[in-house]
C-alpha cells in the first residue's frame, strides 16, 4: 500500500475511534470516580496546555454562611462552546471540598453527584451538548467561616479538555442563627408513631413477610401487606429494617425473576421519607417514574422509627407502567432491601421472592417468601 494511503487510512482511523470514544465517555456526567482527580478518564489523552477558554463567573466575593453564591460556566472566547465539566467548591486552606449545589430536577444542563460520600457537593453536565452558559447555585455549609474557590474541569472535545480551572476567591461569612436560643422553649419534635402493621394479617389483608414464622412474634425484617380498598384500587403497606439512606421495596412479576416488572418503593433518603413508583427493566435495572401514576396516593406519612420504615399507599388495580399490569390477576411478589440515591434506587443488598403467585384483591393469608439471595 502506498505511503500515502496508508497516512490517510491511519487518520481516517483515529478520527473514527476518537468520535466514537467521545460518544462513550459519559455523556450524562462525570462519575464519582472522577471526584479525586477531577481528570476524564479519556484513553490516550492528557490535559490541555493551550490557555483555557472557558471561566467561572461568580455573582459575589462575599456571602454569609446562611447565603449562596450563583456560580456561572461559560466560554471568554466568542464561538466555542463545552460539552462537558465537574465543578466543585473548595476551602481554600485546606483544599477540602465543601458545600453543596442545588439544582432542580427539571433542570436539563446540569446535575449533582456525590463526592467522597457527602451529598450534592459537586456538579457535572446532563447531556454532552454543546453548552454555552451553566448557572449553578452553590451553598455554604452550615456556620462556616472562610474563603472558598472553585474549581471546574472543562471537556470541550475528547481531547480537548483543561482540569481544575480555578474560580475567584469568595469570602463566606459565619451567620448567626435564624432563631436566638433565648426565644427557644424546650420541645422535643413529635415523630409519628409506627402503625401495627401486623395487626389483622390473615384475617382482614394479606401479608407475606420473611424470615418464616415471623408475623406472630411480630419480628419481620420485611413485609408487605396488601388487601382491595375498591374494584380499582389496593391498599399496600411496606415495612422493613433499615439504616440510614436505604429503601424498602416491594415489585410484581409475572414470572418471580426480577426484570419487566412495577415497583413500588418506601424510601428514606436525607431524612425525608417518601412512596415512589418505579420500573424494573428487562436488564434488570430500575427507573423511577418521573411522577407517579394516577390513582397512586400515599395514605399516610411514611414513618421511620428506631430503624424501622412504614408506608401505606393506595394503588391502582389496572394500570401502565412500561407494560400493562392487572391485579385482579395473580403475581408474583418481590421484596429488596439496600441504598438509595437521590434519584432512584441503588443495587438490592437483600432480595426475596414469593414461591407462587398471590391473588392480591382476595388471598388475605399470611405466607412467607420461600426462595432469597443476598
Amino acid at each position: 500500500m502506498p505511503s500515502f494511503l496508508m497516512s490517510l487510512f491511519c487518520c481516517l482511523f483515529m478520527a473514527l475511534t476518537f468520535s466514537r470514544i467521545d460518544v462513550a465517555a459519559y455523556p450524562t456526567g462525570a462519575p464519582t470516580a472522577a471526584c479525586e482527580s477531577m481528570t476524564p478518564e479519556h484513553y490516550g489523552t492528557l490535559p490541555s496546555n493551550n490557555p483555557c477558554p472557558f471561566e467561572v463567573i461568580l455573582n459575589q466575593n462575599q456571602t454569609f454562611s446562611n447565603g449562596s453564591v450563583k456560580v456561572t460556566l461559560q466560554p471568554s472566547l466568542p464561538s466555542v462552546s463545552f460539552k462537558g465539566f465537574l465543578v466543585m467548591g473548595f476551602d481554600k486552606v485546606t483544599d477540602r471540598v465543601i458545600g453543596t449545589f442545588q439544582i432542580p430536577p427539571s433542570y436539563n444542563l446540569s446535575k449533582t453527584i456525590d463526592c467522597n460520600n457527602e451529598y450534592e457537593n459537586a456538579a457535572t453536565h446532563k447531556s454532552k451538548d454543546p453548552k454555552q452558559s451553566v448557572t449553578l447555585d452553590w451553598i455554604p455549609p452550615e456556620g462556616y467561616d472562610g474563603e472558598v474557590i472553585f474549581k471546574t474541569t472543562f471537556v470541550e472535545e475528547f481531547i480537548n479538555y483543561w482540569v481544575k480551572q480555578p474560580s475567584g476567591i469568595v469570602k463566606v461569612v459565619a451567620s448567626e442563627s435564624a432563631t436566638p436560643e433565648s426565644t427557644t422553649t424546650d420541645v422535643t419534635p413529635t415523630q409519628l408513631p409506627l402503625p401495627d402493621v401486623y395487626e389483622g394479617c390473615g384475617v382482614s389483608k394479606g401479608c407475606i413477610a420473611t424470615p418464616d414464622d415471623c408475623v406472630d412474634s411480630k419480628t419481620c425484617s420485611m413485609m408487605a401487606t396488601y388487601k382491595k380498598l375498591d374494584n380499582d384500587h389496593l391498599q399496600l403497606e411496606i415495612y422493613g429494617e433499615i439504616k440510614g439512606d436505604e429503601y424498602v421495596a416491594v415489585g410484581f412479576s409475572t414470572d418471580s425473576e426480577m426484570g419487566s416488572d412495577s415497583v413500588v418503593e418506601c424510601v428514606q433518603y436525607r431524612d425525608t421519607l417518601k412512596a415512589y413508583q418505579s420500573y424494573n427493566t428487562p436488564q434488570r435495572n430500575n427507573q423511577r417514574l418521573p411522577s407517579n401514576l394516577q390513582g397512586f396516593v400515599e395514605l399516610s406519612f411514611p414513618t421511620y422509627v428506631d430503624g424501622y420504615i412504614y408506608c401505606s399507599v393506595k394503588h391502582p388495580i389496572v394500570f401502565d407502567n412500561n407494560v400493562g399490569f392487572d391485579l385482579n390477576k395473580p403475581y408474583y411478589l418481590l421484596m429488596a432491601t439496600g441504598s438509595t440515591g437521590k434519584d432512584n434506587i441503588q443495587e438490592h443488598s437483600e432480595e426475596e421472592k414469593s414461591g407462587m403467585s398471590i391473588d392480591l384483591t382476595k388471598d388475605y393469608g399470611v405466607s412467607y417468601f420461600k426462595e432469597s439471595s443476598n
